[in-house]
């Protein structure tokens, strides 16, 4: 009788590297296998079985939360580079090389974000500044609210120095 070799034996020089942070799945499998190898007369107590679910339960709940606040942050990471259209940012080149444009448009094809300035797609984490230019509607309503706030401010001064009674010339 032939004896066929196994792969089930130690192997001294295998390095099985452990998991460094134990998921909902390994919390399953050890919550399954302590069921499996549990004593028939003498089985888990129901507080310890129901802790245990609670425990599952909650992790679950947690990943779930990771998961979503990873979406909202990349949702926000996309909103922050799109309100980038046309406004005015300075692109870091190289340690003394830089460009200031309006941003163009945003690209949102790939594993990263571009940002289309002078022609060229950049990594939104070249950008080195941004400005407001008066190019954007609410520069524009932030502009003229300030010029009429200086004309009114100069037509009151005039009116206070021009007060009747001061005149020299009755």
């Amino acid at each position: 009788m032939r004896v066929e070799e196994s792969n089930l034996y130690y192997d001294p020089h295998k390095i099985v590297q452990p998991k460094q942070v134990l998921d909902k799945d390994a919390f399953l499998q050890i919550l399954v296998t302590q069921l499996r190898y549990q004593d028939p007369s003498n089985p888990m107590d129901t507080d310890t079985f129901i802790t245990q679910l609670t425990q599952f339960t909650m992790l679950e709940q947690v990943f779930n939360i990771n998961r979503n606040l990873e979406s909202l942050i990349q949702n926000n990471r996309t909103t922050q580079i799109l309100s980038l259209i046309g406004k005015e940012v300075s692109v870091l080149l190289g340690e003394d090389e830089m460009i200031t444009g309006l941003v163009e448009s945003v690209s949102l094809a790939g594993d990263e974000p571009k940002i289309l300035v002078a022609g060229e797609y950049y990594s939104p984490g070249v950008v080195f500044e941004v400005n407001n230019t008066p190019d954007t509607a609410t520069g524009v309503i932030a502009q003229i609210a300030s010029d009429v706030s200086n004309i009114a401010g100069v037509m009151l001064a005039e009116e206070e120095s021009e007060e009747p009674g001061d005149e020299d010339d009755v």
